[in-house]
């Protein structure tokens, strides 16, 4: 509990956060993923909530528990028709899941057939109380029960304040399941307290931690999670995405209540960058720590990178200049200035930040293929094919082929007419490629910190 512990972890829940969010998107199932933890951190009711898991299931329709997931979702914003093809999807695919009982129960509730919700809210208890506990959470903030009716269920959503009675107090059946067979019925107490598995287990470790994070205990269930990659790295990396972002978000509500709110600002400005992309907040946050500690070269540093994702390129410059002047070897400064001019492609500027930046950073890749840009932008042709060249041969990632378009500009201009061809057709297939995927751009929050 101590300050620089609690600061710490915060600053590693998130770094890990924007990690596993990057290596998530890389491929398009991942992408599914990544929307679905982006669902999860809007509100229960809210468009976007919805919005974003039926564009998840669009890019992997086979996600465990997902149909559910958007049923519930649909019904809270009262999309009744989509509720029900939502339903029919959970109930063909996963008719026993516990997302599925869950939509079930709830749809049935919402249509005042309180004796199949209670017999499957029932289902649903017995093989976790937790999780009923936690439906019965959401349908208080769902449902409007009317005075006298719904009997067991109803008298349990109008008292919050009372233990509901059909809770029941330990799980029933289930024995002698696998963890993946527990974790598939929802039975989180039961697979929890399955013996500790063996180091190598990824499988079980995987399982164990999804259900720790189910009912709510992150902390413990992120050593799991993490060896659980191995096994699954999507399904460890949806849960670890969301415990990390959990972790981050009650450790920096810890630090609000530290003597020194200058860390506290400045994770609070992290978590509004990197949790909800919003840039405008995470400036007011900076600038208060700034306050307590004006010549910190990490809050200067990302204060100008918040300015620089506004677009305010002159007040970013002077925030990164501020930084040098205190540290002149600081790696984020010298890419805020860098960008900036290459953003007004004033590359001549740029040249000098990016020769300093893979001097200091040889294994950074972007810096590399940046400084490749600026020598072709200013006539240095073989020099920037030194640079462009390497990075695409090793899989730099060029989408839309522009790259691969200004590698082979770089090498006509050589008179390297052969492998000049050979550049454009792999750039037209890439634009091809991306034209026809219908690609808009992903859903990576701006990150003024990576």
């Amino acid at each position: 509990g101590a300050a620089p512990f609690l600061e710490a972890w915060a600053s590693y829940s998130l770094e890990r956060y924007r990690l596993l969010g990057l290596s998530l998107r890389a491929t398009r199932r991942g992408e599914a993923v990544a929307l679905r933890v982006e669902a999860a951190s809007h509100p229960e009711g809210s468009t976007a909530r919805e919005s974003l898991l039926n564009e998840s299931t669009n890019l992997d329709p086979e996600q465990p528990g997902i149909w559910g997931e958007l049923g519930i979702s649909q019904l809270e914003i009262h999309k009744r028709e989509e509720v029900q093809r939502s339903l029919k999807e959970a109930q063909r695919r996963e008719p026993l899941n516990s997302e599925t009982l869950q939509l079930e129960a709830l749809l049935a509730a919402a249509e005042q057939d309180w004796t199949e919700a209670e017999k499957r809210l029932a289902l649903l208890g017995a093989r976790s109380p937790a999780e009923m506990q936690s439906a019965l959470t959401l349908w208080r903030h769902v449902l409007a029960v009317k005075p006298g009716s719904g009997g067991a269920i109803a008298d349990c959503l109008r008292n919050s304040a009372a233990f509901c009675s059909m809770v029941p107090r330990q799980p029933a059946g289930g024995e002698g399941l696998s963890a993946q067979e527990l974790y598939a019925e929802g039975r989180w107490e039961q697979l929890i307290a399955l013996p500790v598995p063996r180091a190598a287990d990824h499988s079980t470790w995987l399982w164990r931690g999804a259900a720790l994070a189910k009912i709510g205990h992150c902390f413990e269930a992120i050593p799991s999670l993490e060896r659980g990659l191995e096994a699954d790295e999507l399904a460890a990396g949806f849960w670890l995405e969301i415990c990390y972002s959990s972790e981050a978000e009650r450790t920096v509500a810890r630090l609000g209540m530290e003597k020194d709110q200058a860390a506290f600002h400045r994770l609070q400005g992290d978590l509004l960058l990197r949790l909800q992309g919003d840039v405008p907040a995470a400036l007011l946050q900076y600038r208060a720590a700034l306050k307590v500690h004006p010549k910190d070269p990490m809050l200067l540093g990302k204060l100008a990178g918040a300015q620089l994702q506004t677009g305010d390129f002159e007040a970013a410059r002077l925030s990164a200049g501020a930084v040098l002047a205190i540290d002149n070897r600081d790696e984020q400064a010298m890419r805020i200035l860098a960008q900036i001019a290459m953003a007004n492609r004033d590359y001549e500027r740029a040249l000098p930040w990016l020769r300093k930046l893979v001097a200091e950073t040889p294994d950074d890749r972007s810096a590399a293929v940046d400084l490749g840009k600026a020598l072709a932008h200013t006539g240095q042709s073989t020099e920037a094919l030194q640079w462009l060249t390497p990075a695409l041969a090793n899989g730099y990632p060029d989408e839309k082929g522009a790259l691969h378009a200004l590698e082979a500009s770089v090498l006509r201009k050589l008179g390297r007419d052969a492998e000049a061809m050979r550049a454009e057709t792999e750039a037209r297939r890439l634009s091809d490629a991306y034209q026809a995927s219908g690609t808009n751009g992903n859903h990576e929050r701006p990150d003024a910190n990576q």
